[in-house]
């Protein structure tokens, strides 16, 4: 096992411990129901006792490949919300950039861009979400409702749509994006470099169910512009947005900033700024 390795299971042994804590403090408090206590805390112990084995030299830590769904783990609002998703989405650019990308749902906008859920919206959204638990199209319009609202209760709510139709670009784009965000409004370290990865893969993934997503796009070449500071990989997602995105999207002159700002700090790579779609 390499220094990193270790460094890696140790920072994920702690994330678990620290999380069974709070846990304890969520369920003491009464803001955790009986059977979401028993999946976590379940989750929680299983994982962190994996990572003290392989720290100990008794556990295989092969894990899936690129395109191989995600092991199993704890409902994604808890596992993101001790990694401050909150506090990453109250970066103004971050959230403004959220609530505006994405032009793809009929009589509507993947974000709510025009503007925020009223709370009577949201309740209503929700008792759809509610009464239809299996409804694809409940669960998505309740997701983009709350990106801007609630974005833990998002993050569920679009893995939740994932598992009812595993070929729709949309939710792994936007659960990668909420990834990234923790990433960003994370330290740096092991647990930062491991949500930037698992944010990438969930892009990839949805390129892989639609190479013509836009929104999967942007959001990796942002993550790789501002996240990962490697501006020359930026390049060329952020082209390809604009390439598939139409000309009066809402977002076109943000995404060509961030362009410019790519180009200039890779010395020019990968030619010119353009306006055009």
């Amino acid at each position: 096992m390499t220094a990193l390795d270790r460094d890696a299971l140790e920072a994920e042994r702690d994330f678990l411990l620290r999380s069974l804590d709070d846990l304890e403090a969520e369920y003491a408090a009464g803001n955790v129901d009986e059977d979401t206590y028993r999946l976590l805390h379940d989750d929680y112990t299983a994982r962190a006792a994996a990572a003290i084995r392989a720290l100990d030299g008794g556990a295989d830590r092969d894990g899936p490949g690129p395109l191989d769904p995600p092991r199993p783990r704890a409902p994604w609002w808890a596992r993101l919300t001790a990694v401050a998703v909150v506090a990453a989405f109250a970066l103004g650019g971050a959230l403004a950039l959220t609530r505006a990308v994405g032009t793809r749902a009929p009589g509507g906008t993947i974000t709510g861009n025009s503007q925020a859920a009223a709370g009577d919206d949201l309740d209503a959204l929700r008792g759809a979400a509610e009464a239809a638990p299996d409804d694809y199209r409940a669960r998505i319009a309740y997701a983009r409702a709350l990106l801007g609202e609630d974005p833990p209760e998002a993050l569920a709510q679009y893995d939740a749509a994932r598992r009812i139709d595993p070929s729709q670009p949309e939710p792994p784009t936007y659960i990668g994006w909420i990834t990234a965000l923790a990433a960003r409004g994370s330290e740096a370290g092991p647990q930062r470099e491991a949500l930037v990865e698992e944010a990438l893969g969930w892009f990839d993934r949805a390129l892989a169910l639609d190479g013509e997503y836009e929104d999967a796009y942007v959001f990796r070449g942002l993550v790789r512009l501002d996240v990962l500071g490697d501006p020359a990989a930026a390049v060329g997602d952020l082209q390809r947005f604009l390439a598939l995105a139409p000309s009066d999207h809402p977002m076109r002159a943000v995404v060509l900033g961030a362009l410019e700002r790519a180009v200039a700090a890779s010395g020019g790579a990968g030619g010119s700024v353009t306006t055009s779609p």
